[in-house]
């Protein structure tokens, strides 16, 4: 096989420790997923990465990914997914039309999913955006007509006036304490609880008016490891870590680093840096500052509607162009600070922008399998140009702008995807014609 010779150089030396992280991704192009419209993350317990799209619930391995929807043999509410949670035995899909709840793995005597509906169960309204689980085992369902809480023994309903102040539950989040956090689209924060009956108590309402909440329209909710509630909302991200509903705020918008103040996912790193899902890019926050990440280094899209991170440290990053993985992010900090990376490794590109080939270079330090291929900025594969075993030492291979077909491709940018055994490096290309 005739090996063509490539090089990269980096765009800016700002953006080096940047894209020197290691990043995959996946659409529908690339990948098993049902939609690049991801609507939900949520990693379990056993390893499996649960996704919400807008045609289907899916899940993936690793290696292996399946798709439940509708006319599956376990079949969802409905196709459009809005959240996916999991409680360590079940996988629970909020849809447009009621819930699935998914018995997994499923054995002949048992079902392998449950749907309910406002016609077989006590759920008070079918379009439902959210799921929580409180402390004592009891299953909360935010809904666009109020809030659905499913007990052992039966169902309860709360709507505004009763504990809430708007009806449409866009997030739940549940503390560690028993009490649960409803956002709302316009009425604030919810806090309920059930106590020792089963009856549902509240404290008063956050709203805007009277606490340290930036506004009433609430999109996301997050209790972090040590109890904190973080809401993401329309105008920033408000954080509340006090029994007092007055004190204990802190304030995080655009002019104390947000990327934008429209906030549409919170999460927790394991190394406790805060993760922030904005219209305008994802922000990590730790105690050594802001960490931004846009198209411009990594990411599918900049409207990222959910964030989460895995068991290994991956940090996922959902969005209407389908999925960005972030490897390890701790572990490469870390690495970072204690253990200088082999540069020589890493791939080296030049020129870039390009208008006729652009080469690229790196050392494989060991005989293994090498894959090399590009693609757009929706993760469409548009060529395989290398998928050999290739003996150590140096590597230089190049991409003359052409598609699988060969064709000469559109002027933009691409993703030079190189997988050298486990470990995965992802480059930009700027194309010119």
């Amino acid at each position: 096989m005739k090996l063509q010779y490539i090089t990269i150089t980096l765009l800016t030396a700002a953006l080096a420790s940047l894209e020197a992280q290691n990043w995959e991704y996946y659409t529908t192009g690339n990948s098993g997923l049902a939609s690049d419209n991801v609507l939900s993350i949520c990693p379990a317990t056993d390893g499996m990465i649960w996704f919400a799209t807008d045609k289907g619930l899916c899940a993936f391995d690793g290696s292996v990914w399946v798709t439940y929807t509708g006319e599956s043999a376990c079949p969802t509410a409905h196709d459009k997914i809005n959240k996916v949670f999991y409680d360590g035995q079940r996988v629970w899909a909020a849809s447009d039309s009621g819930i699935s709840a998914h018995f997994l793995p499923a054995d002949e005597d048992t079902a392998c999913s449950v749907l309910y509906r406002t016609n077989n169960s006590g759920l008070i309204y079918n379009l439902v955006w959210s799921i929580a689980a409180d402390t004592a085992g009891h299953f909360w369902f935010g809904t666009d007509s109020g809030l659905s809480i499913m007990t052992v023994e039966e169902w309860l309903s709360v709507v505004q006036g009763e504990h809430l102040n708007n009806n449409r539950i866009r997030s739940l989040g549940a503390g560690y304490d028993g009490w649960v956090y409803a956002g709302t689209d316009g009425g604030g924060v919810g806090r309920l609880r059930l106590n020792e009956v089963d009856a549902v108590t509240s404290a008063s309402a956050l709203t805007q008016t009277w606490s340290g909440l930036l506004s009433d329209t609430v999109l996301a909710v997050f209790v972090d490891k040590s109890g904190k509630r973080w809401y993401g909302t329309d105008q920033g991200v408000s954080s509340h870590n006090s029994p007092d509903s007055k004190k204990g705020w802190e304030i995080i918008t655009e002019a104390q680093g947000l990327p934008d103040n429209y906030v549409q996912a919170v999460a927790e790193d394991s190394s406790g840096g805060m993760w922030f899902g904005t219209k305008s890019g994802a922000a990590r926050k730790s105690e050594k500052g802001w960490r931004y990440f846009t198209t411009s280094n990594g990411l599918l899209s900049d409207d990222i509607v959910d964030i989460a991170v895995s068991a290994d440290g991956s940090v996922w990053f959902a969005s209407p162009s389908g999925l960005a993985r972030l490897l390890d992010i701790s572990t490469a900090i870390q690495r970072k600070t204690k253990e200088p990376q082999n540069t020589s490794f890493a791939p080296k590109v030049y020129p870039n922008p390009f208008n006729s080939f652009a080469t690229f270079a790196f050392y494989l330090p060991k005989n293994g399998r090498v894959a090399i291929d590009i693609y757009d900025m929706r993760g469409r594969l548009i060529r395989s140009l290398f998928h050999q075993y290739l003996s150590a030492g140096k590597i230089k291979m190049s991409w003359d702008g052409k598609n699988g077909n060969g064709r000469n491709v559109s002027s933009g940018m691409y993703f030079l995807r190189i997988r050298i055994g486990r470990q995965i490096f992802i480059r930009k290309l700027s194309f010119i014609r």
